[in-house]
C-alpha cells in the first residue's frame, strides 16, 4: 500500500477516534434511563439532547449542529434513524430509540 493510502486511513481513525471521544463524553452528561424526548417538550438547551444529535451525527451522518434544542431538524434526524432501523417512526426518542441507538454505538 502506497503512503499517500496509510496517511489516508490514518487520518480517518483519528477522526473516528475524535467523534466516538466526543459521544462518550456527551453520553456522560445524560443520565440512564434516557428520557423521553420529543420536539414539543424540550424548549431549552438539554445536554441529553446535545446526545442524541452527536449520536445521529456519528450513526446516520445527519449534519446536525450539536446545540442541545430538540427542533424540526432534530426531529427530522430521529424519523430517518427510526426509518433506517425499522423502529416505530413517531419523531420522539423514548425507549426503543434509545436502545437501538446504544446498541449502535456500543458496536
Amino acid at each position: 500500500m502506497n503512503p499517500r493510502k496509510i496517511s489516508f486511513f490514518v487520518v480517518v481513525f483519528i477522526v473516528f477516534l475524535g467523534l466516538h471521544s466526543f459521544v462518550l463524553a456527551q453520553e456522560a452528561s445524560c443520565p440512564i434511563p434516557r428520557p423521553v424526548l420529543r420536539r414539543e417538550n424540550v424548549q431549552r438547551q438539554n445536554p441529553c439532547v446535545r446526545f442524541l444529535q452527536q449520536s445521529l451525527n456519528t450513526l446516520i451522518s445527519s449534519g446536525l449542529t450539536v446545540n442541545g434544542f430538540f427542533d424540526f431538524t432534530t426531529e427530522d434526524a430521529v424519523v430517518d434513524y427510526q426509518q433506517l432501523n425499522n423502529l416505530s417512526v413517531d419523531g420522539i426518542v423514548g425507549p426503543e430509540t434509545w436502545e437501538a441507538i446504544n446498541r449502535e454505538l456500543a458496536g
